[in-house]
């Protein structure tokens, strides 16, 4: 994981540069764009080497001049690095491209929202309700018991139906 300083990141707007066939690092290919929120946006992208697909999350260029918006990534970065459980994505590198475009490389889950699915499969029955959300709370009390002061706030942003994922599989995990 780059352990690069914020206050080392050259801050400037310019054109995005994650597009599609780019290669970051020499390791990472954007190949689409999956998603767009309220400060970044979410690609597929290729590790080169071991031709894998992963999901790449970076923080818009119109966020770059703003300290707060980018120590938080950085934040959100080293606390989700940390963090290893079944019902948590796995985060598996941190980068900065072009010396000002900050990068997380996540593992890749292929599923669907928590809140597309409830669109498609309503009324959920309750045994399928219960099985879903302690497969949230399993994941959320493994992170409130490693970095509390950081992961709670991570966790209270990220926690909503667009970003919780269903899985082809409902296992109880409680570890």
């Amino acid at each position: 994981m780059n352990s690069q300083p914020i206050s080392d990141f050259s801050m400037h707007e310019g054109d995005n540069p994650f597009e599609v066939g780019r290669v970051l690092d020499d390791k990472y290919k954007i190949v689409e764009l999956i998603g767009k929120g309220g400060m970044g946006s979410v690609y597929r992208a290729t590790q080169i080497l071991l031709n894998i697909d992963v999901a790449l999350k970076t923080l818009d260029s119109q966020h770059l001049n703003d300290t707060t918006s980018v120590r938080r990534f950085q934040t959100e970065a080293r606390a989700a690095f940390s963090l290893k459980h079944p019902n948590l994505v796995n985060v598996h590198d941190f980068g900065v491209f072009e010396g000002s475009h900050p990068f997380l490389v996540m593992e890749l889950i292929n599923g669907t929202t928590l809140q597309d699915y409830m669109r498609e499969h309503a009324p959920l029955p309750l045994a399928e309700i219960e099985s879903i959300f302690v497969q949230l709370c399993f994941g959320l009390a493994f992170t409130s018991t490693r970095r509390a002061s950081i992961i709670t706030c991570w966790v209270g942003r990220s926690t909503a139906k667009r970003n919780s994922l269903i899985f082809s599989r409902f296992d109880f995990v409680s570890r």
